[in-house]
């Protein structure tokens, strides 16, 4: 039997590690840009949270002719509370991802709310504090505590 006849099938040492390398290239670029991408929605998570917080102050406002001292007067688990990966309000830090405080109160005239991240959500060295006031005035920090426009 003639050997020279008979047909390979299968590929080659090359095409395998050509096929390797040019998957190698596509994850390095894809996984950061993924993991940027889970950052920036968990942003948005917190500036919702917060909005959502301002909205039930003004209520609360509205009915008591004060705004409220602390969280718990809204019905979280303490203040500071903890928000986790399912957006779930917690009394502890464990598994958080932002931790929501209430400062500065002052009767019908004033309130900070802020976020900060907690956590994984440290990786996120752009946007480190959310805040949110009673005139609906919005600033953030990032990992210095400088002040940035890029977050809300």
């Amino acid at each position: 039997m003639d050997m020279s006849l008979k047909k390979n099938h299968g590929f080659t040492l090359v095409e395998v590690l050509t096929v390797i390398t040019i998957l190698a290239i596509i994850a390095a670029i894809a996984i950061p840009s993924y993991n940027t991408y889970i950052l920036k929605a968990k942003r948005s998570s917190a500036k919702n949270i917060l909005s959502t917080i301002s909205s039930k102050m003004e209520t609360y406002k509205f009915n008591n002719k004060a705004y409220p001292t602390a969280l718990t007067q809204l019905n979280y688990p303490a203040n500071p509370f903890y928000v986790n990966e399912d957006l779930e309000p917690s009394a502890v830090a464990t598994g958080s991802i932002y931790k929501i405080t209430l400062s500065g109160v002052s009767g019908i005239t004033a309130y900070t709310l802020t976020a900060e991240y907690q956590n994984t959500q440290i990786k996120d060295t752009n946007c480190k504090t959310f805040t949110i006031n009673q005139l609906g005035t919005k600033t953030s920090t990032d990992s210095s505590n400088n002040s940035t426009d890029n977050c809300w």
